[in-house]
């Protein structure tokens, strides 16, 4: 019996023994394509997310710019109503 593990005294694993925890990994690669590919795939998806980003930072300036200008239309609307302007 070893004692100098502790853990081994009273029936426990040794640290020796205890399996390392595994990282988590959050991509995808099949086996059959080569290192190239792989790299490849990497910045299309890359350049997928910033574009997602992007997109998105456009679609809010531009929800921000059709409300400014229903805002001016209402303002023109209301200046033609005091002139008579038809």
């Amino acid at each position: 019996m070893d004692r100098l593990d502790i853990n081994t005294l009273y029936g426990g694993k040794s640290e020796s023994l205890l399996q390392p925890t595994k990282k988590k990994v959050h991509m995808y690669t099949p086996k059959d394509t080569d290192s190239e590919t792989s790299n490849s795939l990497s910045k299309m998806f890359k350049i997928n997310r910033e574009m997602g980003v992007e997109n998105k930072s456009l679609k809010k300036e531009n929800d921000k710019l059709n409300k400014e200008l229903q805002q001016e239309k209402l303002k023109n609307d209301n200046l033609r109503k005091k002139l008579n302007i038809q």
